[in-house]
């Protein structure tokens, strides 16, 4: 296996030696003193040189001791010459070196330093001070030793991928008593520090740096290089803690243990040198003393981030990760807000402009950050934080991110009403929210400018703070938004440029008088929505209007589009007059409501004829687009009694939409299902005429009911009871009229017109009464002959006598009947099934 570290060690370790020793005291009788002198030195100073003069003596204390420990003499100098009085006699001596000031013996403690301008030292000895003639005694030079240990190194990188970073001694005690060595070594890692890391660059370093003593002891088990890891180590052993980069940025961290030798060994003596040669060839993942860690750190404000600005959002992510080889790396971390508003930022829950957090190897991490003023200004604008990362060494590295906040306006402009244009902004850009389309615009803080351009057929209606468009900001199309907030919406609305037609009431029919003209009416409302008796109305809710029918061979010819949009129809005319049916679906594809509109010559409404009743009647039939009785286009449209939509005659141009025919539905005659003779049925098949239902019944209903033309009466004499209901035909202002609107009296025949129908004058009005016929839904629609005669729907339930009482039949319904004789006559058992003309009267 190919070796990528290698540690290459020598160990000098200098000991001092004891000789024997005697027991020798002073008789009790012998009270004189003598005078002693000695010389502190340090043996070897030629040969050591550093920025500490490791062999300079500055100060010395001296402890002169009995044999069993009490302190008889003390003395401080800063001369390396000792001179003292004492009594002759067997002492313990003990010299304190470089300590720095008068220190008593229980106090002779050394504490860790990264720099050192003169070592501390000691010596401790045995001496015997013997009577002397003359009073003086010259002791031995008294040799003293580092209390400190020696490492030096020399380390050299070999291959290019790899630059050291910096060089530190680790687990070192941070204290030692000076004369108390043999004490066992402490195993609480708080009585450890680490010293500071040397800052290397390149491929090479060289140092040296001094250790308190650590007699860590031996590992026996231990007989290979590779085998002195963390693992393997005594957990409070010293070592070279060496950190390189390489070419991802990762941290490499190689541990060297010191010791006595490159296996076993893991003590560290006082006055003792090592020396290490240390050669990194690599990252050599086999090596357990070679461990690496790479610290991520990234916010997610890239989620964001526009043209180099960054909106608000309620909590974004800082996300950090250690990958280590050694799973027990702990890592400490500083954030520190270097701009921005303090009060406004928060960072995991706590806000503030400083936070730390620590990181674990392996784990991810996700601390929400929060950035929220009230709005972004010059002032604020700008978000820059610091973190610093620290591995618990001394080493720290650090990372810088800077963010530009901008403030987001959401502007939603409609569909297809009118386009939004911006100037002054940072960004634009569309975006879905709620499933609505918005412009997502960021403003600086003295805003931004906005300009709302109208489609054709559409007018600008003003700018608003909320959806449903009740609070206004302002009506100028061109508008100066100054942020309030750091999020805002604002809803441009446009309205369509199209005349209502519902002014003056809603109903199932409207006219349309002009050409290449815009309209809109209500499509919330059934016909004119209002209670009438047995009819109770409900609010109508589309999705989509379609253009069902209209008359003539061309689409488009009378009707160029119909649209629905918030609860409105809006429609533009074509280049003909005509009619056209419009329906309101709803998202499963079902018709809920339909719409008769009348685009006649001529406005129906301004031509009128009063009956001696005091009806006034319109001058012609509900659909006709002329009073010209030889043109089929003077009937007008068929009605089945009760129903609200129109039928055109069987000859009729028509132009039915896509997937829309006319039909017929006869339970009597074509075996269709009788439970589907519905209100609601025939509501959502607005183009099938429905027929008789078996029992015989002459109604178009299951059920029949004698109220959906807005008459309660039980008999064709109570019109206080009749009122127009929301199945009513008539347009706005108009309604079926009763039986007896009609004053028959009132009919002076002028022209009959080949068989086509008659002039009449009433009241000095003139008109026309067109021969009709009806429609019947048997085996196939069909008209009955000019010779039929013409009818008009009254909106008053059958009448049936019997017996010599008048009741209701529910079934049928009262018509006018003018035939070819020119007889006048009100028919009430008209069969309801049967569809014919209405002209309608002023609803007064």
């Amino acid at each position: 296996m190919k070796k990528l570290f290698m540690i290459f060690s020598a160990l000098a370790v200098l000991l001092a030696g004891n000789g024997c020793r005697e027991e020798f005291l002073p008789p009790e009788s012998q009270t004189r003193t003598v005078q002693v002198s000695a010389t502190v030195r340090m043996p070897g100073i030629a040969e050591m040189s550093r920025a500490a003069d490791e062999g300079a003596i500055r100060d010395v204390n001296l402890y002169l001791c009995t044999p069993q420990g009490r302190v008889v003499l003390h003395r401080y100098t800063t001369s390396a010459t000792l001179r003292f009085e004492c009594l002759p006699g067997n002492y313990m001596l003990r010299v304190a070196v470089n300590l720095g000031c008068d220190t008593p013996l229980a106090d002779c403690t050394i504490v860790h330093r990264d720099d050192y301008d003169a070592l501390p030292m000691y010596c401790e000895r045995e001496v015997t001070i013997p009577s002397a003639s003359g009073g003086a005694v010259q002791l031995p030079a008294l040799e003293v030793e580092r209390a400190v240990a020696k490492v030096s190194y020399d380390i050299s990188v070999e291959v290019p991928e790899i630059e050291l970073y910096s060089v530190q001694a680790a687990s070192i005690p941070a204290r030692s008593s000076l004369f108390a060595r043999d004490l066992t070594p402490s195993d609480a890692p708080e009585d450890y520090v680490h010293g500071d890391a040397v800052r290397c660059h390149g491929l090479s370093a060289s140092g040296t740096c001094y250790l308190l003593p650590n007699r860590q002891g031996t590992v026996a088990s231990i007989t290979d290089p590779r085998e002195r890891n963390a693992r393997n180590a005594p957990p409070c052993a010293s070592y070279l803690l060496i950190r390189a980069l390489d070419k991802q940025n990762r941290v490499l961290l190689y541990r060297v243990y010191l010791g006595e030798n490159d296996t076993s060994d893991f003590n560290v003596q006082a006055n003792g040198h090592y020396r290490f040669r240390i050669a990194i060839r690599g990252e050599n993942l086999l090596d357990a003393r070679v461990a690496t860690y790479t610290v991520l750190l990234k916010d997610n404000f890239y989620l964001s981030e526009m043209s180099g600005y960054n909106r608000y959002l309620t909590s974004y992510l800082l996300a950090a990760k250690v990958e280590s080889s050694d799973p027990a790396l702990r890592l400490h971390a500083e954030l520190t807000l270097a701009e921005g508003d303090a009060a406004a930022f928060r960072f995991d829950g706590e806000s503030g402009a400083e936070h730390s957090f620590d990181l674990a190897a392996g784990k991810l991490y996700n601390f929400p950050i929060v950035y929220g003023p009230e709005v972004f200004t010059a002032g604020n604008d700008r978000l820059s934080y610091r973190i610093t990362v620290s591995d618990g060494y001394g080493f720290s590295q650090r990372f810088a991110v800077e963010h530009r906040m901008a403030d987001a306006l959401f502007v939603h402009a409609g569909d297809a009403g009118g386009a939004v244009s911006f100037s002054d902004v940072l960004h634009t850009e569309p975006t879905t929210v709620g499933g609505l389309t918005y412009t997502l615009a960021l403003c600086a803080g003295d805003g931004c400018r906005l300009a709302a351009t109208p489609s054709t057929g559409y007018r600008f209606a003003g700018w608003y703070a909320d959806e449903a468009c009740t609070q206004q900001v302002s009506a100028s199309s061109e508008y100066r938004y100054v942020p309030a907030s750091h999020t805002a919406r604002l809803f441009a609305r446009f309205e369509r440029d199209a005349t209502p037609l519902d002014a003056e009431g809603t109903a199932n029919c409207y006219i349309a008088p002009r050409t290449y003209s815009r309209y809109s009416f209500d499509a919330t409302t059934m016909g004119n929505g209002r209670t009438t008796p047995g009819i109770k109305p409900a609010k109508l809710a589309g999705t989509e209007a379609r253009i069902l029918w209209e008359t003539g061979s061309e689409r488009g010819a009378v009707l160029r589009s119909a649209e629905y949009d918030e609860g409105r129809i809006y429609f533009e005319t074509g280049r003909r007059p005509g009619n056209a049916l419009i329906g309101l679906f709803d998202a499963a594809g079902t018709c809920v409501w339909s719409w008769h509109i009348w685009s006649p010559n001529s406005d129906p409404t301004l031509y009128t004829m009063t009956s001696s009743t005091g009806a006034v009647f319109m001058d012609r039939n509900l659909g006709a687009e002329t009073l010209h009785a030889a043109s089929t286009s003077s009937r007008g449209f068929y009605y089945e009694w009760g129903r609200k939509d129109p039928f055109p005659w069987p000859d009729a141009e028509i132009v039915y939409g896509e997937g829309v025919a006319h039909d017929s539905f006869g339970p009597f005659y074509l075996g269709d299902a009788a439970a589907d003779a519905t209100i609601a049925w025939a509501t959502a098949h607005p183009t099938t005429l429905m027929g008789e239902v078996a029992g015989p019944q002459d109604s178009w209903l299951a059920a029949p009911a004698p109220y959906l033309w807005g008459n309660g009466s039980d008999g064709h004499t109570a019109t206080q009871r009749s009122l127009k209901s929301i199945y009513d035909p008539c347009p706005p202002g108009w309604r079926v009229p009763p039986s007896e609107a009609w004053g028959l009296e009132d009919f002076q025949l002028l022209n009959f017109e080949d068989d086509s129908g008659w002039y009449i004058r009433m009241n000095g009005h003139y008109t026309t009464y067109p021969f009709t016929g009806y429609l019947y839904p048997g085996t196939q629609g069909w008209v009955y002959t000019a010779l039929s005669g013409c009818f008009a729907w009254s909106n008053t339930p059958g009448i049936r006598s019997q017996n010599g009482a008048t009741t209701v039949d529910a079934a049928r319904a009262g018509c006018l009947q003018l035939d070819h004789f020119g007889t006048v006559t009100l028919n009430m058992s008209r069969c309801q099934a049967f569809a014919c003309p209405v002209r309608c009267i002023k609803d007064e």
